[in-house]
């Protein structure tokens, strides 16, 4: 039955799509959640608080059918085929679901520890792409590795160093006039040159840029 829950998912689609990376649009973001395994946990801890650094750049195409909607809800009565509910007995109804469900819940633990991306392999025109290495994990903060979404690439540079943040108010006090994003912009300078340039050149070389912090942030239930 697991089978039939990933056939469900499509999970055993194949293919490919090619997309460009809008460096123009790049925006650097800072993070200042404690992270877990599970994801954000903490908004602001007083243990051990980190910034993260990131840039997200959108994608010219949608890489529609790469993310799985999740978590799987579980089924009910009525999601199991006519054909097949009117010939079970109302035990083997009862067993069918809880086993489904059951399959169902363990590929949502999988997706909340893996992310929930299928598995794919990406491959980039620009060289100094393939120094990153692919991470599907949810809002990773481990240095030089990148995650993809629908419509966005997601750099992590890992966390800010000397980044210091009030974590009872929040970071919005310690990133007056943009202090921590300047810090991450530095890391990204300083860590990835050649990918840097790239956006640079996309920007024409134009003193502008684009900030966010904890964007679309929400915690788990």
């Amino acid at each position: 039955m697991l089978l039939s829950v990933l056939k469900e998912l499509k999970m055993e689609q194949t293919g490919s799509i090619t997309s460009e990376i809008k460096w123009e649009d790049a925006k650097v973001i800072v993070y200042t959640q404690q992270l877990s395994i599970m994801g954000h946990t903490d908004p602001y801890s007083n243990f051990n608080p980190k910034v993260y650094c990131e840039l997200k750049v959108p994608l010219t195409n949608e890489l529609s059918g790469l993310t799985i909607d999740a978590p799987l809800p579980d089924i009910t009565p009525a999601d199991i085929p006519e054909g097949i509910r009117h010939s079970m007995t109302d035990k083997q109804t009862i067993d069918y679901i809880k086993e489904k469900n059951e399959l169902r819940r363990y590929v949502n633990i999988g997706m909340q520890v893996n992310g929930n991306n299928y598995p794919n392999k990406a491959t980039f025109s620009d060289a100094f792409m393939n120094e990153l290495s692919q991470d599907n994990g949810i809002y990773n903060s481990n240095r030089l590795s990148y995650s993809l979404d629908y419509g966005n690439i997601h750099i992590a540079y890992g966390s800010i160093p000397d980044a210091n943040f009030d974590p009872v108010y929040g970071a919005m006090l310690g990133d007056v006039s943009g202090k921590l994003h300047r810090k991450c912009d530095d890391m990204i300078k300083k860590i990835t040159p050649a990918l840097d340039k790239k956006r640079a050149d996309a920007l024409k070389f134009a003193n502008v840029g684009k900030m966010e912090i904890n964007p679309e942030w929400k915690p788990e239930s």
